[in-house]
């Protein structure tokens, strides 16, 4: 380190209390080997002056806290190439008033994609990938709907969502039962909703994908690839891959979300399957880690864990995203090679959220200022993560603040009056009063799509459950044909609409669900067989009265026959347990109607033009 000589005593103590500008001494000319102990000085004024611009944060972090409800916080900063700020606040347990400390762990979420980008980059100095080549040149097997992006897709391509496909999440989402590998071979059946390179469109399958290539290519699994290349040189001790580990390793947070202004707590969402996109679990001590060794230049205590060209082609923007911003702080975002892209203030910022039930993460670098921030919350959706990182960056850069943390309080109330204005436009669309076709009994069965797989419909006493992926979601009868889902312990799927198909109006046939808002709903078809077919019911046979006309069910060879003047005859060819068409006049169907406080036994014949009812004769 170099100062003037002739700065003398006086220019080091104003340096020290920092009376004048860091440039001061541009204008001497000679300069020396700083002494020991003016490097020393240095050092200290530096430590002051970070100190002193974090001065009071607490107190906004605290209040903040309160005003956007977030029961828990870890907070890690870097700067100057070491940690200055590292804290826990709030609960990590609310209900049994476990504090959050700087080694509590959180999920990551999608704040993952960069260590997946990471192991990447290194793989590419070792030659054993390239960024810019079709992946079919190391994965032959891999295919998508479009015949063209499958042959020409590249890493780039998957790390910086170009590839046309849209999210498809609710594939992975909850226990699917697949193997990683298998899940990328659904790529193939799960359309795309833009062309190949055309523009951004967020996918963690994507992700997923691109890290399974480094698992061909290396012979290594994700796990172990992230482990060996990251987590063991940086002694990120309390990092693991997955909700078991994380609990193994203690002192873990539990997910809360904000359900109608009030904090409640939100299931664990284990998302191993999906681990190169967002599967890591973490402390604000080890991201602390992370921070400093990617500001440093891949570099770690002497050791280089990834080229330094490398790293910054990482973070280089690539696909300009759909993100548009009024932010005058902000400019257009993009998307690099595992990171979002932009400015912030003027500066280039680097950083990746992430968001998995009741959690959020935000991991932020201020490359060229040496600045880094990594926030972690155990609540879901919460904008207090960002507006923290803004605060601590203008804090840090000597920017006149603005107050994102109340702006972020103010957005939250904003969005809940938008919420409850879209719950009213849903509540209008719904066409009431209203039945379905069929008892709900005959909806009930597998379902099945090629890409997203089977989906079951089970009965639930006298209603409907939906079950996808091992998620059991209750229905409720929306109108016609289309069921709500409805809330649950798991509210994955909460407030999706079901619309199903029948056949012939005896059973439903299909079932579309619009799991990805950006495309058509997803169809599933019947993959069983409706309920086997059994005879008429004994009590069904007899004499009936329609007004003035004589209805009657006989045997006839064994065979229940139907004798309904102005509506059919023939034999009754049963489709349910109490329900049958008559032979040759597919339109028409016949139920049957057990006896209720209110009435006797019935019959009820649907043609295509009207319903009739005929009631037994005492």
């Amino acid at each position: 380190m170099l100062i003037p000589a002739r700065a003398g005593g006086a220019l080091l103590l104003a340096l020290l209390t920092g009376l004048v500008a860091d440039d001061a001494a541009s204008e001497l000319h000679e300069v020396v080997e700083m002494p020991p102990l003016t490097s020393i000085g240095l050092a200290v004024a530096s430590s002051a002056r970070v100190d002193l611009a974090l001065a009071g944060l607490d107190a906004q972090v605290e209040a903040a806290m309160q005003r956007l409800n977030v029961p828990g916080l870890a907070v890690v900063v870097v700067a100057e190439g070491r940690v200055v700020l590292l804290r826990g606040y709030g609960w990590r347990d609310v209900q049994q008033q476990l504090p959050v400390t700087e080694h509590t762990i959180f999920p990551l979420g999608s704040a993952t994609k960069p260590f997946t980008a990471f192991v990447l980059g290194t793989l590419a100095d070792e030659k054993k990938v390239d960024f810019f080549v079709p992946v079919r040149r190391v994965l032959p097997s891999f295919r998508l709907w479009d015949a063209l992006a499958g042959e020409r897709i590249t890493l780039a391509d998957m790390l910086t969502h170009r590839s046309g496909l849209p999210r498809h999440d609710a594939v992975w989402y909850g226990d699917s039962g697949l193997t990683r590998a298998e899940l990328v071979g659904r790529l193939s059946k799960l359309e795309p909703t833009a062309r190949f390179r055309s523009r951004f469109q967020y996918s963690n399958l994507m992700f997923v994908a691109a890290g399974h290539v480094a698992e061909v290519v290396s012979g290594q699994s994700w796990e172990q690839l992230v482990r060996d290349r990251v987590l063991v040189p940086l002694g990120m001790e309390r990092t693991g891959f997955s909700l078991a580990q994380a609990q193994a390793l203690g002192d873990v947070a539990r997910p809360y979300r904000d359900r109608e202004h009030e904090i409640v707590r939100a299931p664990f969402r284990d998302v191993t399957l999906i681990a190169p996109a967002g599967g890591l679990w973490s402390s604000a001590d080890d991201l602390g880690r992370w921070l400093q060794m990617l500001l440093a230049r891949g570099t770690w205590q002497g050791r280089q864990l990834i080229d330094e060209g490398t790293l910054t082609a990482l973070m280089r923007p690539i696909t300009p995203t759909r993100l548009a911003t009024d932010d005058k702080a902000l400019s257009q975002a993009y998307y690099g090679l595992g990171w979002f892209v932009d400015t912030y203030r003027g500066r280039l910022r680097a950083y990746h959220g992430g968001n998995l039930d009741g959690f959020t993460a935000l991991v932020t670098l201020l490359p060229n200022e040496k600045i880094g921030v990594a926030v972690l919350a155990n609540a879901g959706g919460t904008g207090l993560p960002e507006a923290l990182v803004r605060t601590v960056a203008d804090r840090l850069l000597g920017r006149s603040g603005q107050d994102w943390l109340g702006r972020a309080a103010l957005l939250r109330e904003a969005a809940w009056g938008v919420r409850s204005h879209l719950k009213e436009i849903r509540a209008k669309r719904r066409l009431t009063p209203s039945a379905p076709a069929l008892p709900v009994a005959r909806y009930a069965g597998r379902y099945t799509n090629p890409g997203y797989g089977d989906l079951l419909i089970v009965e639930n006493g006298a209603a409907l459950e939906m079950i996808y992926n091992r998620i059991h979601s209750p229905l409720e009868h929306w109108h016609f044909e289309t069921f709500n889902v409805g809330s649950s312990e798991d509210p994955s799927f909460e407030d999706v609409k079901l619309t199903f198909s029948l056949d012939d109006a005896t059973h439903a046939t299909s079932v579309a669900v619009p799991f990805e808002p950006s495309a058509s709903p997803i169809v599933f078809r019947r993959a069983d067989p409706p309920a086997a077919a059994v005879d008429w019911p004994a009590d069904g046979f007899g004499s009936f009265q329609d007004g003035a006309t004589v209805v009657s069910v006989s045997r006839r060879d064994e065979r229940a026959w139907l004798s309904w003047p102005g509506v059919a005859e023939g034999e009754l060819v049963p489709v349910w347990t109490d329900e049958a068409r008559i032979a040759g006049r597919p339109p028409v169907r016949i139920r049957y109607a057990p006896a209720t406080s209110s009435r006797p036994p019935s019959l009820i014949a649907f043609t295509t033009d009207a319903v009739r009812v005929a009631d037994r004769v005492p």
